[in-house]
């Protein structure tokens, strides 16, 4: 954050200052004072900037947590650090799926409907600033993929599909792409990629079609990716063990800016507990 003057807040004056407090740093997120990957000032300082004590505050921030506006981070570099709009959504469809309410199959169906509603806007839709954007995504992929690094850069995966919901300038089914796409790079993430080494040369085929604004063949590849990439996640989601693993893991936040706290190492030992199947291929 590069910021010359940290964002303030004014006391609060009500009987429920916890509600309070969370309205007013709602409405910052609203006006875009306070942006996706923020650090809130340390909890001394806000709780005198707010007028209130540190139980209030703490309070406060752990309801918009809960809601997904915030994430708290423990030790000495911690704090609260703003989320983006579609967290909350995300940890939803989590805890949907560890319930069993959600299925892998669910999840499949809804995304091939949605992303093909987000390729036909696109393909309606789209700038050459947003084909100059998803191509240059499309060529850092075939890179990675090169130099077989594809594997430990999963959320690289989760851009693709941020750029192609912009192109369609809605940001209600930018929200929603974002929501689908992280559950699956989550668990994709303990689980592992799996087989599927194509992910280059699949975002090429569809960038052929999308070039040309053929929304159905762009659909058409898209969908036959989501179909064997669900047929790995259901194998593998069966275990119980890995079932377990996704109910007790947290959200991956990868696709927010860097946040403190959260060295991708983590990551990479839930991974090897799961029998090291971190393998340099696959995708989301």
């Amino acid at each position: 954050m590069n910021r010359q003057q940290p964002h303030a807040f004014a006391a609060v004056k009500t009987s429920r200052l916890f509600e309070e407090i969370c309205d007013r740093i709602r409405e910052s997120i609203a006006a875009g004072s306070l942006k996706p990957g923020d650090k809130l000032p340390a909890e001394r300082e806000l709780s005198i900037q707010f007028g209130v004590s540190r139980t209030v505050l703490r309070e406060a921030l752990r309801s918009l947590e809960i809601a997904g506006l915030v994430r708290l981070y423990k030790g000495a570099k911690g704090g609260a650090v703003i989320l983006d709009g579609g967290s909350a959504l995300t940890r939803a469809f989590k805890d949907m799926i560890t319930l069993g309410r959600v299925t892998i199959e669910d999840l499949t169906e809804a995304r091939i409907l949605i992303e093909e509603v987000i390729v036909g806007l696109a393909c309606e839709r789209a700038t050459p600033a947003d084909f100059k954007a998803i191509a240059a995504d499309v060529a850092r992929v075939e890179e990675l993929t090169k130099s077989g690094l594809i594997g430990q850069k999963i959320e690289d995966n989760v851009a693709f599909y941020e750029l192609l919901a912009q192109a369609t300038h809605n940001q209600t089914l930018v929200l929603i792409s974002q929501s689908l796409s992280r559950i699956v790079y989550h668990i994709v993430l303990l689980i592992g990629p799996g087989p599927l080494n194509d992910l280059a040369q699949v975002r090429k085929r569809f960038l052929d079609h999308f070039l040309k604004r053929d929304a159905k063949g762009a659909s058409r590849v898209l969908r036959e990716h989501f179909m064997r990439l669900q047929a790995h996640l259901v194998r593998h989601q069966k275990s119980p063990s890995n079932r377990l693993q996704l109910a007790s893991s947290e959200l991956n936040e990868a696709a927010q800016p860097a946040s403190p706290g959260r060295p991708r190492v983590r990551q990479q030992q839930r991974i090897a507990r799961l029998g090291g199947r971190s393998r340099p291929a696959g995708g989301a």
